[in-house]
């Protein structure tokens, strides 16, 4: 079920793309998808390929008592290099950014979400 979607409005940033979503519990990034991403410290799991970011966190209300795992997916432009690893960190940042948003707004505790820029997590 879809809580909210955003568009992009502008011409520079077409097909940009930010939905946030109530889903299940993890873990949402197997092992084969693992080798190809780049992690991320923020919520209780952020990664993201190329063309493609994903953030999930916990939301804890008062009512209903029981924590709720969001999902923030953000998509878009098509035409970023595969080679421009430094759009997974934009794309994480602005998932971050919406997360922590629509978090406030539904005054969600406990999300994990960092302030900022989101640290890149090292695979060994």
């Amino acid at each position: 079920m879809k809580y909210c979607g955003l568009l992009s409005a502008g011409k520079a940033s077409k097909n940009l793309k930010i939905e946030v979503n109530a889903v299940g519990e993890g873990p949402y990034l197997g092992p084969e998808l693992a080798k190809s991403v780049t992690s991320y410290a923020t919520g209780i799991e952020a990664f993201s390929p190329s063309g493609l970011g994903k953030l999930y966190f916990v939301c804890r209300l008062e009512s209903p008592a029981l924590p709720i795992v969001i999902e923030t997916g953000i998509w878009g432009p098509a035409d970023v290099e595969e080679t421009d690893l430094e759009q997974r960190t934009r794309f994480i940042t602005l998932a971050n950014a919406a997360a922590r948003h629509v978090a406030a707004a539904l005054g969600c505790a406990g999300t994990g979400l960092v302030e900022g820029v989101p640290a890149e997590v090292l695979r060994s």
